[in-house]
């Protein structure tokens, strides 16, 4: 459960590698990711010391015509 409370749209060009987004407690945020035309290759890290798949890495592949959306829980980077 989370309360959504921003949102931003960005655009990008094919080539173009984003940097990481992260916020540290007690800022930290979920985030829900989607590709609304195109695809792209997202990445999460896991940044919780606690969690038991700290510093571990997974990537997806969003694209438009799958309409999927990733859910990345509070402490883990994306991009």
């Amino acid at each position: 459960p989370s309360e959504f409370v921003q949102e931003n749209i960005s655009l990008s060009h094919r080539g173009v590698t984003r940097g990481f987004h992260f916020q540290k407690h007690p800022h930290a945020q979920g985030k829900l990711v989607r590709c609304a035309r195109g695809a792209i290759y997202d990445v999460v890290v896991d940044l919780r010391p606690e969690s038991k798949t700290f510093g571990q890495t997974a990537g997806f592949l969003l694209e438009d015509r799958r309409h999927l959306s990733l859910w990345i829980p509070a402490g883990l980077a994306q991009g």
